[in-house]
């Protein structure tokens, strides 16, 4: 990518314009083998941004000293399809884990497990729980875990 600043999490975290261009790169895989899936992503900025623009500690306004973040990002995803009562449903498990994205708000962990399933041709519905820790007081965060449940209903048109 040419430039991060189009990224949502990244240009929602500037406070106005932005004083560098950093590039980025993002590489990804998904294997399947019958029911079974695997994905991995990992996404990294090429160069440090200013750290006017995006400090790798704590949300704005940062507690100093600050330099500037290089942020990435990784996960990995493994998941097993299976037909029950003549549904499609899946299952799956998930890790993530990001570096010097405080001033982004991410977490610095993310551990997800989810199921979903296939109600209808057209409709699926999926429940999801994933349990986020967040980076360190000394790097400008509580240090805190949270829950999620997540409740998902897609409906395809056509």
């Amino acid at each position: 990518m040419y430039n991060l600043d189009g990224v949502n999490d990244i240009a929602f975290a500037f406070p106005g314009s932005y004083f560098t261009r950093v590039g980025g790169v993002s590489l990804w895989g998904d294997v399947n083998s019958g029911p079974f899936s695997l994905g991995v992503r990992y996404v990294t900025a090429l160069t440090r941004f200013s750290v006017l623009d995006l400090p790798n500690r704590g949300p704005l306004p940062f507690t100093l000293p600050a330099s500037s973040a290089e942020p990435w990002s990784f996960d990995i995803k493994a998941a097993f399809a299976y037909n029950w009562w003549t549904k499609n449903q899946n299952i799956y498990i998930g890790y993530g884990r990001s570096g010097e994205t405080e001033a982004l708000l991410l977490p610095r962990q993310r551990y997800l497990v989810g199921l979903g399933i296939d109600w209808t041709k057209n409709v699926n519905l999926g429940l999801e729980f994933a349990r986020d820790v967040d980076f360190s007081a000394s790097r400008g965060h509580g240090g805190d875990q949270s829950n999620l449940l997540g409740v998902r209903a897609g409906v395809k048109f056509g």
